[in-house]
């Protein structure tokens, strides 16, 4: 992104285009995530078996949902209470939380979502989908049906595109039991 157009950036955009991956960089090199601005408020970050979308609220800070990819069909979770239950000491650490400026909240939350998801939700990142059954009994548990057309064709790249990888794996995957089926002869 040019200087220039970083100067010209709402301060929601400012969020969703350079601070949210500046926050959360580490985490997304770690489990080898992309972000991907889904609307004017939310960035999504994802990898072949997840994606976290997080938005920008000038009241709230982050709000956090989950898209799953449930036999071809997108499904969306709130998610933003299920996973803040298991905030501890150790993703605070450090921290000025009682500074109440908007600016410092959302920074905060990008801090502790970045550590809370590597200490804790590691599993969640690398594709595991256990969490699932766990957050449909709980009391937070709710599925979104509305999207809008712009995000839901960005969605829908980013679900097409973890398929298009899964779909490389398993193609490896299938040509190396061959090739080693082969060499045994």
């Amino acid at each position: 992104m040019s200087l220039e157009h970083k100067n010209n950036l709402t301060w929601d955009e400012e969020y969703l285009y350079i601070v949210i991956p500046e926050y959360l960089d580490e985490l997304a090199r770690k489990y080898n995530l992309r972000f991907k601005v889904v609307s004017c408020t939310e960035t999504a970050m994802y990898n072949e078996d997840c994606c976290l979308l997080i938005g920008v609220d000038n009241r709230d800070g982050i709000i956090l949902s989950t898209v799953v990819n449930d036999n071809g069909k997108k499904v969306e979770y709130s998610t933003n209470i299920f996973f803040r239950v298991s905030i501890d000491d150790s993703d605070t650490e450090g921290l000025d939380l009682s500074d109440k400026h908007l600016n410092v909240i959302i920074r905060n939350d990008l801090i502790i979502l970045s550590r809370n998801l590597d200490s804790k939700w590691s599993k969640y990142l690398q594709g595991d989908m256990s969490w699932l059954e766990d957050y449909k009994k709980c009391s937070s548990y709710y599925e979104y049906h509305n999207y809008m057309e712009d995000r839901n064709k960005r969605l829908d790249e980013i679900i097409a595109w973890q398929q298009e990888q899964r779909m490389k794996k398993t193609i490896s995957t299938e040509n190396r039991d061959l090739l080693r089926v082969k060499n045994d002869d």
